[in-house]
Parts: C-alpha cells; sequence; structure tokens
C-alpha cells in the first residue's frame, strides 16, 4: 500500500518531534536510528560529530541513506538477522523509534529485544500516534474509521495506541518512563494545530488533545 513515509522530513519543515529528538540526543554518543528512512536525522548526527547507525525496512530509502554516505542496514528491526548485525555495531548510548512501533506486528516484543543494545547509561526515543487523539474519537461517533495514507490511521498501522496503553506496553516490555510530552496536538473549537499553547495546553490531557508523543524512557532494572 502507498504511504508517505519515505519523505524526507526536511520537506516538510523541523516537526518538533525532530526537535526533541535532536536535542535528547546531545552527548548520547553512538546512536541507533530505526526507521531512519533516507537518514535526514543521520545526517544531523553526523554534522555534530555523532556515530548513528540506521535500520530502514524501505529498500529504496535505505538505498538513498547508504548513497548519502550513512551507514544503514536495510531490513525492518523485528527481523533475527538483522538485530544480529545491529548488536554488532553496539552498544549504544541512545536509540531512536519514531513513528515505527505502530507498524510492527509486536512491538513489546522488539522492545524487550532491544533492551541490550544500549550501553550503561543509555536510553530509548520514541514517538507514537494517540488512537484517543479527540478528532478519532469524533469520527468514531459518527461511525467512522477510514484509513488513510498517513497520520494516525496510516493504513500501514498495524497497532494502535492510547497515551495510558502506551506507557502500559512500555512497562510490560521492560521499560521505565522518564518523560513524555506531546509533539503534535490540536485544540477543538479553537482549531489550534501544533501552537506552542496547543502543545503545552496538550500536556494535561494528553490522551484526549495530542495527536502523537515523544517518550523517553530508561530500561527498568529487571523485567
Amino acid at each position: 500500500m502507498g504511504s508517505n513515509y519515505g519523505q524526507d522530513f526536511a520537506g516538510r519543515g523541523m516537526a518538533l518531534k525532530y526537535y526533541h529528538a535532536l536535542k535528547e540526543t546531545e552527548g548520547a554518543g553512538r546512536i541507533l536510528d530505526v526507521g531512519c528512512s533516507t537518514g535526514s536525522l543521520q545526517g544531523l548526527f553526523k554534522e555534530r560529530g555523532q556515530e548513528a547507525v540506521g535500520v530502514e525496512v524501505d529498500a529504496r530509502a535505505a538505498a538513498a541513506a547508504h548513497a548519502r554516505g550513512l551507514e544503514v542496514l536495510a531490513g525492518s528491526i523485528a527481523d533475527p538477522a538483522v538485530l544480529a548485525q545491529i548488536r554488532n555495531r553496539g552498544p549504544f548510548g541512545a536509540i531512536l523509534c519514531m513513528d515505527v512501533l505502530e507498524h510492527l506486528p509486536e512491538p513489546w516484543i522488539v522492545l524487550r529485544e532491544i533492551r541490550p543494545l544500549l550501553a550503561p547509561g543509555g536510553f530509548l526515543f520514541c514517538t507514537l500516534p494517540n488512537v484517543a487523539f479527540w478528532r478519532i474519537r469524533w469520527r468514531l461517533m459518527k461511525g467512522r474509521f477510514d484509513y488513510r495514507l498517513e497520520g494516525i490511521l496510516d493504513r500501514n498501522h498495524l497497532r494502535f495506541f492510547t497515551v495510558e496503553g502506551a506507557r502500559s506496553m512500555f512497562n510490560i516490555s521492560g521499560w521505565n518512563v522518564e518523560s513524555t510530552y506531546p509533539t503534535s496536538a490540536e485544540l477543538p473549537i479553537l482549531g489550534m494545530k501544533d501552537t506552542l499553547f496547543a502543545v503545552r495546553t496538550a500536556r494535561h490531557r494528553p490522551n484526549l488533545l495530542a495527536e502523537v508523543c515523544a517518550w523517553k524512557l530508561r530500561p527498568a532494572p529487571d523485567l
């Protein structure tokens, strides 16, 4: 099925989630970028002197990143063979899984598998769409659940999470939530989308007002 995920994010403007990803990974050392697409973030890591390994399931996007001189493994993070290759390139100070987990059939298994890839003190940074976002609720009230080319109801999404559902998945997969915050939000009636006011307001009611949330996670001491 068609998807717009192959587009370079720089062409859409610097979304807030990418700003946070860059901010959180300052000084993190070696980075694993799962779902790196054509390597836009990797290129920025490289510019500031950080080593980064990418993983990309779309072969054409992976080839484009490789053509830019970036280290990218073509395949799925859920593939044991790909995981084996990643282990040989670790450990990592930070792992990024941005807009990735919702595309996996069993993301909780992947979350367990990637824990040992982190160096001591390392962390995982994820972004996930929120299916309890008010616009989705409104469509459901009208009997609509229509898949789209991108967004929360992307036709390639296999799993759907609320904010609390995501928190539960992280906890049972061996992760502690250090912080979470909206990176895309919209206020009903006022029509404010992704403004500073909208994003700040959504921090108080993320399950209703946040379209996408970012999560910073640390491995739990014991599974």
